[in-house]
């Protein structure tokens, strides 16, 4: 989280230069700490022996790879906007 979230994080350095992403940044920000969670709960659940119900584990294991995919996306399209140039040679 440090390398994004951080004092001197890809966050930052986006709302340093393209403050207008300010909500995208925070709905990133938002996102990470639900994740974490869920990866809190997923591991509570799977290392309690005994205690763990394997449809549930895996319903919420893939519900988590969703999320990851889904955070990992959103990321990607706020890295694009914050530093896309366009370079066009337009006539």
């Amino acid at each position: 989280r440090l390398v994004t979230e951080g004092p001197n994080g890809l966050y930052a350095g986006i709302l340093a230069t393209s403050p207008r992403l300010s909500a995208a940044v925070d709905h990133l920000d938002q996102e990470h700490a639900q994740i974490s969670d869920l990866v809190d709960d997923l591991l509570a659940r799977t290392l309690t022996p005994g205690s763990s119900d394997v449809d549930k584990v895996r319903r919420l294991g893939t519900a988590l790879l969703g999320r990851l995919v889904s955070h990992r996306q959103r990321g990607s399209d706020l890295v694009y906007e914050a530093y896309e140039v366009d370079v066009g040679g337009e006539a």
